[in-house]
């Protein structure tokens, strides 16, 4: 630290002009992070997950696209359908159809007539188109398919008798990245603000305030653009997530690792020594806490990014990045800075305050130190018991406000049907043999019998089951009418002809 802090007291121009540098150099040199974004999207679950397999062994077994990119059209009229609403209905369907770029898969009862029963609602005023749009859930591949798919749904149906509302998953998670990214830009100003306000509280002179910021500025500027190369080196992905976490890690390390250096170089003026000395002191004994801080910080940020959730772990490396870049300019930049302005004397220390105050509460601890500590003791685990009242949540749906696009596109959906109809959960059952038997179909039936006495199961529909209960015909009762009924048939003939059969 002392060989370091004689570097930079040394040679300040040389230390700012570097940061300077890479400042406007990096963002050059690499692509932007929102860019980056769009080139490397964020996986949300590891490939090996057990949904994504079976999503893969759905598409290649039915050779279909499976799809969690699901957006439900809801078209209703509460005066009823009619023709002129299927005219509606078929001209989106078939302009859906072409649009083979952003559309992977449709449900639609024009093609398919068998669907109409399960596409309209009981009360005959809502139809449910369910769409898969291109690209993974949560994607810009997939948040670019909405758009275009939303726009095209707007203008075929402008001015038709239908009323149109957008539901599903690709709604939802349109709706949060709108929302984040609307909400990016306050966050970061409301960050800047109130570091502002704390700096300004605490040293209570515009220039000491000022500094951090420009360390805090250029640290910005670097470490995103380093995320940004990292990205385009290993393919890590982007979240717009990480990136509003990366600015408030930035602002948050910065302004900490500031106030220790400035607070130790003003401790240092009060004592006598001049500017210089000062700062070579401050960063001599107070360096090694701020890289205890921060390598304590960074790693624990790195060992986010084992985690299997890609959310969790592209915050965790980006996090860390920034952690970075904040220790290294505090350490480097922020010195070089009070080296030029402290011998002027524009952040020279303020009257101290509130070091009675602080004196006052030292000694009072010392005296009793087990009284403070069970008092301490006592509201930390009033506070920690509060987690026992936590109710976690993990419906996006609620993170979504009421007056959004999705909101009023399900409260349309669930006004006319079962949500869960429309975005069931699947099981996908495989055999080395052929399942095409009266065996197999036995099986598969008495498997959904049982699934449907299980809690909370509303419904299950499949190959014995189309509809979501067993067809009369499939019962063994009906079979065993059927054969009842063409023995009667056969006995009555045998009846009718023994006449001539007696006669012959």
């Amino acid at each position: 630290m002392r060989r370091l802090a004689g570097f930079v007291v040394r040679w300040p121009l040389a230390v700012i002009g570097i940061w300077v540098a890479l400042a406007v150099a990096l963002p050059l040199a690499v692509p932007s992070l929102n860019e980056m974004a769009q080139r490397n999207p964020l996986s949300m679950l590891p490939g090996d997950a057990p949904s994504n397999i079976a999503a893969r062994q759905m598409e290649e077994a039915f050779q279909e696209p499976g799809t969690d990119d699901l957006l439900l059209v809801v078209l209703t009229d509460e005066d009823g359908l009619g023709p002129e609403h299927e005219a509606t209905y078929r001209k989106l369907v078939d302009a859906l159809r072409d649009d083979q770029a952003n559309v992977v898969m449709l449900q639609e009862f024009i093609g398919t007539p068998a669907l109409r029963s399960t596409l309209t609602s009981k009360d005959n005023k809502s139809w449910v188109l369910p769409v898969g749009l291109a690209g993974a859930l949560g994607t810009p591949q997939s948040y670019r398919s909405f758009e275009q798919v939303s726009d095209l749904i707007e203008q075929t149906t402008a001015g038709g008798p239908l009323e149109v509302h957008l539901a599903g998953p690709a709604a939802t998670v349109a709706d949060l990245t709108v929302a984040g990214e609307n909400d990016r830009l306050p966050i970061e100003i409301a960050i800047a603000v109130l570091v502002l306000l704390v700096l300004l509280i605490v040293y209570r002179n515009p220039v000491t305030m000022l500094l951090p910021l420009a360390g805090i500025g250029m640290s910005l500027l670097i470490a995103q653009s380093s995320v940004a190369g990292l990205s385009e080196l290993t393919g890590l992905g982007v979240s717009n997530q990480a990136m509003i976490l990366l600015s408030a890690i930035i602002f948050g390390a910065g302004t900490d690792y500031a106030v220790f250096l400035i607070s130790r170089y003003h401790d240092f003026v009060r004592k006598g020594e001049d500017s210089t000395d000062a700062v070579r002191a401050a960063l001599g004994s107070v360096g090694k806490v701020i890289t205890a801080s921060a390598a304590t910080v960074g790693l624990t940020f790195l060992a986010i990014s084992f985690a299997e959730m890609g959310i969790f772990s592209t915050v965790g490396v980006s996090s860390a990045v920034g952690v970075f870049v904040a220790y290294l300019a505090a350490m480097t930049l922020l010195p070089a800075l009070l080296t030029l302005v402290g011998p002027r004397g524009w952040i020279a220390p303020r009257k101290e305050l509130t070091s009675r105050l602080w004196r006052r509460s030292g000694t009072r601890i010392v005296r009793r130190p087990w009284t403070h500590l069970v008092g301490s003791l006592l509201v930390l685990l009033l506070l920690a018991g509060l987690s026992g009242f936590a109710t976690f949540n993990y419906d996006d749906r609620k993170s979504v406000a009421d007056s959004e696009p999705s909101s009023l596109g399900y409260a349309a959906l669930e006004k006319h049907f079962d949500i869960n109809q429309s975005i069931p959960s699947y099981v996908l059952i495989h055999s080395d043999k052929d399942l095409r038997n009266p065996a197999a179909l036995a099986d598969l039936e008495q498997l959904a019998e049982r699934i449907t006495q299980l809690p909370d199961i509303q419904m299950v529909t499949g190959i014995t089951r189309p509809l979501g209960s067993v067809p009369p015909e499939f019962r063994a009762t009906y079979q065993a009418g059927i054969v009842g009924t063409r023995l009667a048939d056969g006995a009555k003939m045998i009846s009718d002809g023994s006449k001539d059969l007696n006669r012959l």
